[in-house]
C-alpha cells in the first residue's frame, strides 16, 4: 500500500513537517515521489510505528539515528541490545519518578479533600502530618472512596 504525506500525517497525527525531517536526517528513507509528491509504503508505515514508540520512551533523534543504522547492518545486535538497555533503564527511572510524583499528588489531593470536607462541615481542618505519614494505601482508598 502507498500512503501520501497528509495520510500518514493524519495517521499518526503529526505534522507534515515532521515527516519531511525525519526524512531529512535519515529515519524516513528511500521515499518514492511522483512528481513532487511523497509517496510512502507498508516499509515507512511500519517504520514510523517504531519511531513514534521509541520517541514516547524518550529516545532522541540521535539515538532513533543510531538505532535505524544498527537495525540496517547486520550483526550489530549486542549494539542494538545495550542501545535499547540504556533506554529501558531511563525509561524504568522516569516511571518511577512519575510513580513517586503520582503518590505525593494523591497525597495532597486527599489532604485537600478532606480539607474541603471539614470546611464544608464547619470543623477544624485536618492536619497535613496525617496525611504525609499515612500508609499509601489509606491514601489511595480515601481517594477511591471520594
Amino acid at each position: 500500500m502507498t500512503y501520501t504525506i497528509t495520510q500518514l500525517s493524519r495517521l499518526f497525527n503529526l505534522p507534515a513537517s515532521t515527516l519531511r525531517y525525519y526524512e531529512q536526517v535519515g529515519l524516513l528513507t528511500h521515499v518514492q515521489r511522483r512528481g513532487s509528491r511523497r509517496l510512502y509504503n507498508d516499509g515507512h508505515f511500519n517504520r514510523l510505528k517504531s519511531i513514534c514508540c521509541f520517541k514516547q520512551a524518550g529516545m532522541t533523534i540521535t539515538q532513533l539515528q543510531t538505532y535505524f543504522d544498527l537495525a540496517d547492518t547486520p550483526g550489530t545486535e549486542p549494539a542494538i541490545v545495550a542501545l535499547l538497555t540504556q533506554q529501558e533503564r531511563e525509561l524504568a527511572a522516569k516511571q518511577q519518578a512519575l510513580a513517586e510524583s503520582l503518590a505525593h499528588l494523591h497525597r495532597k489531593l486527599a489532604f485537600h479533600r478532606a480539607c474541603a470536607a471539614a470546611a464544608a462541615a464547619g470543623t477544624p481542618a485536618p492536619c497535613w502530618d496525617h496525611f504525609r505519614n499515612c500508609p499509601q494505601a489509606e491514601i489511595e482508598a480515601a481517594l477511591k472512596e471520594a
